[in-house]
């Protein structure tokens, strides 16, 4: 995953070797909308739209960080976030934190960046988009090319991501048959000819149109598909019968 694929992407990120593993998409889950970086707890190059979810330092410069979101836009305090690596993986919470918002983590493996990934993952738990490769990524970092390290292991790098509730993607019902459009027609012709009759107790018409037998137009298995485009236009009893 590149950074066109996500809302807001730190570029940065792609020099690192971070990538996005995307979660199922069913209900619930959480999309990854914003993630960046700041050095040694600088704020002073981070991306521009970090600063409409943070405006400054959260305390620590060698962290991954997490805030997730409904599906408003509200903060969620309850949020539960998890960081995962070979041989073991913890969980915080806002509250953890004595926040209303962020989560945080302290992450210590340094790596070369030019060789491999970081090995952390982090993410908020359950159903959602994960950022792989998190770490402390050894001197000289790509877009600085004479830095130094921090600390012993790698540059102090801290990592914020942003999740917010989405609703699954669903595939859109298969367009009406011609028979289906006709019969649709034929049934709303019928209702407003004897309303008293045609609903919801069915008339000659409704019946010879949109029986599950068959009937005239012979469009049989597809009379309950009409009442589920157009609610109402198919006699109860008819659309009962499937």
């Amino acid at each position: 995953m590149k950074s066109y694929d996500l809302v807001d992407w730190d570029p940065r990120l792609d020099a690192l070797g971070l990538t996005v593993e995307r979660a199922e998409d069913t209900q619930p889950y959480y999309r990854l909308i914003a993630a960046w970086l700041t050095v040694a707890g600088n704020w002073d190059d981070v991306p521009q739209f970090a600063r409409q979810y943070q405006q400054d330092v959260l305390g620590g410069d060698h962290h991954v960080f997490g805030m997730a979101l409904d599906a408003q836009g509200k903060p969620l305090p309850g949020a539960g976030f998890v960081m995962v690596w070979p041989d073991g993986g913890a969980q915080r919470t806002p509250a953890d934190c004595n926040r209303p918002d962020w989560a945080d983590l302290p992450i210590y493996a340094g790596y070369p960046w030019r060789e491999m990934t970081g090995p952390y993952s982090w993410a908020k738990f359950g159903n959602a988009d994960k950022l792989c490769g998190v770490g402390l990524p050894f001197p000289p970092l790509p877009w600085q090319p004479q830095g130094d390290a921090y600390a012993e292991g790698g540059v102090h790098v801290s990592y914020f991501c942003v999740w917010q509730a989405a609703d699954a993607e669903v595939e859109p019902p298969p367009p009406l048959s011609w028979r289906c459009r006709l019969a649709e027609r034929v049934c709303r012709l019928a209702s407003w000819l004897c309303p008293d009759v045609c609903y919801p107790s069915g008339c000659s018409i409704c019946e010879d149109t949109c029986s599950a037998s068959g009937g005239l137009w012979g469009i049989g298995d597809e009379a309950l598909r009409i009442e589920m485009a157009w609610p109402g236009v198919v006699p109860v009893e008819t659309a009962s019968m499937r």
